[in-house]
């Protein structure tokens, strides 16, 4: 098997290990990439950007490790088969009319945690819909890692996220950048170890080590 491979390193002082940088299960062996990911989401936007939609023929792989002081040897938590790379307003979409994507809307603790809002047909900025960031701002860096976004935009008290020029969207909007996954790896024994056990009702079966690891570490 041809394999791309993209590995994505972080220290748990940086980066926590939970749900968010956990992949979701929507159904049918496909999984949603969650938001907690920034440095993983922005290898994909230098990649793909700027991207609405689109399908991913090629077998690329991806492979998040947790290491507990620099230099020192990762441990694998996930790993999976990218299939399509999208905004999140195209998830929210998505998650709409097809009844596959349904449980980005309906199930609690969705990775799903902005909608997109519109004036006249036209995309202008988005809405926060997720509870776990109510009350931070940490939810405007998922998407953009600008050093002064509110220089391009405009954050209302109700959470909204309004683009001061639309024509700026990708350049704002940097990490505006999700996927979807199959094929996907999860290290139980790693969750157990960072007390995420619990999260086990977000897939769908435990998984045996599949073979691309192989030609991922090869």
């Amino acid at each position: 098997m041809l394999v791309n491979r993209y590995f994505v390193v972080f220290e748990p002082e940086k980066a926590k290990v939970n749900k968010s940088t956990l992949p979701f299960h929507i159904g049918n062996g496909f999984y949603f990439l969650g938001y907690g990911l920034r440095k993983l989401r922005g290898m994909l936007a230098e990649k793909f950007s700027p991207c609405h939609f689109r399908e991913i023929r090629d077998n690329l792989f991806v492979a998040v490790f947790i290491r507990r002081k620099r230099g020192g040897k990762g441990q694998l938590i996930w790993s999976g088969r990218i299939r399509y790379v999208m905004t999140f307003e195209k998830a929210f979409e998505l998650s709409l009319k097809k009844s596959g994507y349904s449980r980005l809307l309906s199930e609690r603790g969705s990775p799903l945690f902005v909608e997109p809002l519109y004036r006249d047909d036209l995309f202008i900025g988005y809405k926060l819909r997720s509870k776990t960031h109510s009350g931070n701002f940490e939810w405007i860096r998922d998407l953009t890692s600008l050093d002064d976004p509110l220089q391009y935009l405009i954050l209302t008290q109700d959470n909204k996220l309004l683009l001061k020029d639309v024509t700026e969207r990708y350049f704002v909007f940097d990490r505006d950048i999700t996927a979807i996954m199959d094929m996907v790896y999860i290290n139980y024994k790693a969750l157990e170890k960072y007390g995420l056990m619990k999260t086990r009702m977000f897939f769908n079966r435990i998984m045996k080590l599949p073979r691309y690891l192989i030609c991922l570490f090869s």
